[in-house]
């Protein structure tokens, strides 16, 4: 999903992301029959971000959430069916509204669209890296996390491959199939928006950084110090 600490410069790219003026409002539930039900993985660590670039990914306008943890991909909403933003009374675990009962909170997909950072100065050097690859290689999602020790942690669970696409969007996957593409893709450096350091890659805006779970654990089994190829 190596690449050498040769340049300093950072280059900007736009990058579809969660962002903070895509929230359209509390709506009454309209179902419609080209929308989309997406099933998420792990859905008690459920955010928005989750939802609005899985329906980003299927090519709809809007992410609808209700009742905390449902995500809808929709074509099209009414705004006539707007009602008081506290009727949608969930929220998510990172405080955005998600829905309530027969009430979805509604985002756009295209107001999501933002500034993420590429970073020619990031590295992927974490023990265990595979490569970088197509961002549909790993189909379980799990969530944002803000490092790839935590998204490896919550795949050892159950799988063989933990991969990180989009700076934070964590993926997991039992088998690795599928060829790797230009090492250059995955240039994203790992969540910038939270409290985490770091000089790791995090994959690409449509490309996932992968790593092989067992190889990262014996690692640090080795020497806990030594996270990263020398």
């Amino acid at each position: 999903m190596g690449a050498l600490f040769l340049l300093y410069y950072l280059v900007v790219q736009i990058t579809f992301i969660y962002g903070y003026n895509n929230y359209l409002g509390c709506f009454t539930n309209r179902i419609d029959n080209q929308d989309l039900k997406i099933s998420i993985e792990n859905d008690d660590q459920f955010t928005p971000v989750q939802c609005i670039f899985t329906c980003q990914q299927q090519n709809y306008n809007y992410a609808a959430i209700e009742s905390g943890d449902q995500c809808r991909c929709e074509r099209e909403f009414r705004k006539d069916d707007q009602v008081p933003d506290d009727e949608c009374q969930y929220s998510c675990i990172t405080s955005e509204k998600c829905g309530g009962n027969n009430r979805s909170s509604i985002y756009s997909i295209v107001n999501s669209v933002n500034l993420r950072e590429t970073d020619s100065t990031c590295l992927n050097t974490v023990y265990g890296y595979q490569g970088c690859f197509d961002g549909v290689t790993l189909d379980k999602m799990i969530g944002v996390v803000n490092s790839i020790d935590k998204c490896i942690s919550l795949c050892a669970i159950d799988d063989n491959y933990a991969g990180i696409m989009n700076g934070s969007l964590c993926h997991c996957g039992s088998t690795l199939n599928q060829p790797s593409v230009d090492p250059s893709v995955c240039s994203i450096p790992c969540n910038r928006r939270s409290t985490y350091t770091s000089t790791d890659c995090c994959g690409g805006l449509h490309a996932m950084s992968i790593f092989n779970i067992k190889d990262y654990k014996s690692s640090l089994a080795e020497d806990p110090s030594q996270r990263h190829i020398r």
